[in-house]
């Protein structure tokens, strides 16, 4: 190192120590100083360099396929994990991001004959009174079912009260700082929300978060058919969101902060009794889970801290057993990833008796992870982003290799080459900089930073696929071993970014976003399809430039994508084809929807908003080069609950309506004859899910449940909760 720059001999040993003490502002300000400072670089006596050979540099092509490359290993000891965490959480890979990627673990889409998230069961006439269908909790696919607040088995409606809480803040998003007055991050008495996803199967707050005021936290089991009966004929000590297998309930919730997972016989609803508890242990954290061949898919999540990181112990079991996990049991990309915090434990769990049965776990991002479940596999996402020093070497190599001598080029490309962390490396590049730029004179410094703005800025528009990364890990939910590692350019959004059909891996990704304040160019989106193996079979790229996706459906063959910033761009994509789809069609309206439900085969409704309202909008796709907007509706609403979860919209088709809630009440929209009509509004406060059993649709309202007979919308029964 001494070659490369004599003064910086006595920091030569501090190079790969963690930069424990750098703020994200200060690491920024960092990055912008080297580029600033590398305007020395762009001056430099053009006669004398002209007579001066310069180091080969190599080629550098843009495209749409990643660059990344990396295997799964496993950490050999707690050293180990903890040298690799603390090189990769000071990454300076984790600190250009400006988007915020959330964590999901989500059902795939099927084919497109499920066509209803609310797919209705048929029930077996065991009883005179059975009811001949009823509706599941919106999903993305039959069969693998999500938690939420309300759940039914066609006889009973089992609900928690977690809904009061989170049901009110609209405006929640991820890690925003929440004011008790109900104004964001305005008052002086504040509170940090845990990041937990929306579009999923979880709450925008963690379970049993915070009980309703002068209520205890409580899970109520409703007697619900025939609707002259509803009444509440019980009520758990415990609250969370829900899932039901067979005749177990099982309440993911917390007690007095710690998370803990009860099973619940509910074979007597009148009368349930309690089968098992789970209680999670040394700050972990409940993310979501799933139901899936009547086993439970259950995700933990631990922050990583100071001091031994491993072996850990994420829960004790239902017997009391406690659930160690050993370092060679934790798996790591060997590659450059983002802000590594956190460490996920995947389990499958028996519902009828609480115990784990098998696990795996692996380091991640609580910023940047993407969690995704389909019949046969997890996914599992990290963000990573171009290296500094090597990304300076290309601009040299693109941009401004006449311009530099050849000492300079040379000890950039000798640091290239040393095993040292990116930290380490922005430190030295940044004493390279310095130490160049004390040779040129004040008025050569002014005119290359001029030169280096415009440089940097089509440096940076012609390579933004190359700039940010999306690692994908993929496990086997029969053992949950590793099955493939990929990557595609960008960032996903949320869960429905990524969608398994036929054994292929569709994934829709926005680039570009990142690196905006260095100048790059416009953003733009892809949609790649990868091979069982996660390698890339085809792709459609530059959708909606200068604009990012709010919302993706994948059905079938088909995709759908939206994306926003002053218009609403509807794309269809035609992915029949899995090495050359292709876009189809595009649809350019005032507003964005973002979240997509399929209506039938080849009708798409759109949830979002416009001028501050809620908007509809109702797609004609049977035309794939030519969808068209055949139905509009403003809603009188600043907000719904769709928008932060799907679990909230109920279709039926039965009936040819669908509900979302709103702030002011619920509503029930009917599109028969492709038109968008406001069949009922039912103005209870907090209007939370809707459910139907036979032909009932049952509101679930903060403080009531309203039954309405589908066949004239007039209500039968109203239950107050409170």
């Amino acid at each position: 190192m001494n070659e490369l720059t004599p003064e910086l001999s006595e920091k030569t040993s501090q190079l790969d120590q963690p930069a424990k003490n750098l703020t994200k502002k200060q690491i920024f300000l960092l990055v912008a100083l080297c580029l600033v400072l590398a305007g020395g670089f762009l001056f430099y006596n053009l006669s004398n360099l002209a007579q001066r050979p310069l180091l080969p540099l190599p080629s550098f092509s843009p495209g749409p396929v990643a660059n990344a490359s990396f295997q799964l290993k496993r950490f050999a000891n707690a050293e180990e994990f903890q040298a690799y965490v603390s090189e990769n959480s000071q990454d300076m890979g984790g600190f250009f991001g400006a988007g915020v990627m959330e964590q999901t673990l989500a059902a795939p889409r099927a084919a497109v004959t499920n066509i209803a998230g609310n797919m209705a069961q048929d029930k077996m006439e065991s009883a005179p009174s059975a009811p001949d269908r009823f509706s599941t909790t919106n999903v993305q696919v039959q069969g693998i079912d999500e938690p939420d607040i309300v759940k039914t088995n066609g006889r009973e409606i089992f609900l928690s009260t977690l809904q009061w809480w989170y049901s009110p803040l609209p405006f929640l998003r991820e890690g925003a700082e929440v004011s008790l007055d109900g104004g964001a991050g305005q008052s002086s008495v504040e509170m940090t929300m845990p990041a937990v996803a929306p579009d999923m199967g979880v709450s925008k707050v963690a379970p049993g978060f915070m009980p309703p005021v002068g209520q205890p936290p409580t899970t109520k089991v409703l007697s619900a058919f025939p609707p002259a009966e509803l009444a509440e004929i019980a009520q758990l000590d415990t609250t969370g969101e829900l899932l039901l297998a067979d005749s177990t309930l099982v309440v993911l919730g917390q007690r007095n902060g710690v998370g803990v997972l009860t099973g619940f016989n509910v074979t007597q609803p009148n009368s349930p009794t309690q089968n098992w508890q789970v209680v999670l242990k040394e700050n972990n954290q409940l993310l979501t889970a799933r139901l899936h061949n009547n086993k439970i898919y259950l995700v933990t999540q631990q922050y990583l801290y100071a001091g031994v990181p491993c072996p850990y112990t994420p829960l004790a079991q239902a017997n009391g057993a406690e659930l160690r996990i050993p370092c060679g049991d934790i798996y790591y990309p060997d590659y450059p990833t983002a802000n590594i915090d956190i460490t996920y434990t995947v389990m499958i769990m028996d519902p009828q008796t609480g115990q784990v049965e098998k696990t795996t776990s692996i380091v991640g991002s609580s910023s940047s992870s993407v969690l995704y479940m389909s019949p046969t596999a997890i996914y599992l996402t990290y963000n990573s982003q171009a290296d500094m020093t090597e990304l300076f070497y290309q601009f040299l190599a693109a941009r401004g290799a006449d311009l530099f001598p050849t000492t300079v080029t040379e000890k950039l490309a000798k640091l290239r080459e040393y095993d040292l962390s990116r930290q380490a490396k922005m430190v030295e590049l940044q004493s390279i900089l310095e130490a160049h730029q004390r040779t040129l004179s004040a008025d050569d410094r002014l005119r290359v930073e001029n030169e280096l703005r415009n440089r940097v800025q089509s440096f940076l528009a012609e390579r933004s696929r190359d700039l940010e990364d999306t690692l994908i890990v993929k496990f086997s939910t029969d053992d949950l071993s590793t099955l493939a590692t990929g990557a595609v350019p960008g960032q996903l959004l949320n869960q429905f970014s990524m969608d398994e059909f036929e054994g292929n891996l569709r994934v829709a990704t926005t680039f570009g976003q990142t690196w905006t304040q260095f100048g790059q160019g416009e953003s733009a989106s892809d949609v790649y399809v990868l091979g069982s193996n996660l390698q890339q079979r085809g792709v459609v790229t530059d959708l909606g430039k200068g604009e990012r996706i709010y919302a993706v459906r994948f059905l079938g063959n088909k995709g759908y994508v939206v994306t926003f910033k002053q218009i609403d761009p509807f794309y269809v994509l035609d992915l029949r084809n899995p090495d050359q789809p292709e876009k189809t069609g595009e649809l350019k309206i005032p507003g964005y929807s973002s979240y997509l439900h399929p209506i039938s085969n080849d009708r798409i409704l759109g949830v979002g908003m416009e001028n501050n309202q809620v908007k509809l909008s109702l797609f004609d796709v049977s035309d794939p080069r030519n969808p068209t907007e055949i139905s509009k509706y403003l809603l009188d609403e600043y907000w719904t609950e769709v928008s932060s979860t799907h679990h909230a919209f109920l279709l039926d088709q039965r009936h040819n309506i669908f509900f979302l809630p709103g702030s002011k009440g619920g509503y029930v929209f009917s599109y028969v004859d492709d038109q968008l009509t406001l069949k009922k509004a039912v103005s209870q406060t907090q209007a939370q899910r809707a459910l139907f059993i036979g032909d009932y649709l049952y509101i679930v309202g903060e403080r009531q449940v309203t039954v309405l007979n589908e066949s004239d919308w007039q209500a039968v029964k109203t239950l107050d909760l409170l």
